[in-house]
């Protein structure tokens, strides 16, 4: 995306690309945003992409802006690389482990996220560090688009607060009602379970 530009991601799955440029040696991202670009991406997963050679992240900011709202981040070599503005709300940060998922701190409104490692400086008490989320692979779990669900166990689920609380949406990546018990998942899967 170039300056000026906003571009909204909503209930989408963005999975399994590989960016790279030659010329800009370690260039390259599933998204990349510059300038005064704001990329808004909700209710939606960003897994395994991937870029040659290693050095970029699932989205790449370089002064632009990026707000994430109920997204999962999973399986990338960084998730979040640069230094645009980020604002997360819900999200599960889950690199691959072999770089940070953030270069820095997020701002947050809410809180409400989790994250594998401590890299990307949530600071709310709603706010899970250091915790596996336990993702299943992409898969088909209904829906127009692929997900990653998570089990019963898993932390998030029921730990994305209430919608007046983090202004989850009313429904997740593949339109499923939210929340489905006491309080909402975080990331782009609400997991539906007998009551």
């Amino acid at each position: 995306m170039d300056i000026n530009q906003q571009i909204t991601v909503i209930r989408s799955a963005i999975a399994g690309n590989r960016a790279g440029d030659s010329f800009f040696e370690g260039m390259g991202a599933a998204a990349e945003i510059d300038g005064g670009a704001w990329l808004i991406v909700s209710d939606s997963t960003i897994a395994g992409n991937t870029t040659q050679p290693a050095g970029r992240g699932a989205i790449d900011s370089f002064g632009g802006s990026l707000t994430l709202s109920f997204a999962t981040l999973s399986g990338s070599q960084g998730l979040i690389t640069g230094s645009g503005f980020a604002v997360a709300t819900g999200t599960i940060l889950a690199g691959n482990g072999t770089t940070p998922n953030c270069p820095g701190a997020l701002t947050e409104t809410a809180g409400f996220n989790l994250s594998t490692d401590s890299s990307c400086g949530l600071s709310k008490k709603t706010d899970l560090i250091g915790v596996n989320p336990m993702l299943k692979p992409l898969a088909d779990n209904g829906g127009p688009t692929m997900t990653q669900a998570v089990p019963r166990s898993s932390p998030a689920v029921n730990a994305g607060g209430l919608p007046a609380s983090s202004a989850c949406p009313a429904a997740d990546q593949r339109g499923e009602t939210r929340p489905w018990g006491p309080a909402c998942d975080i990331g782009a899967f609400e997991l539906h379970y007998q009551r």
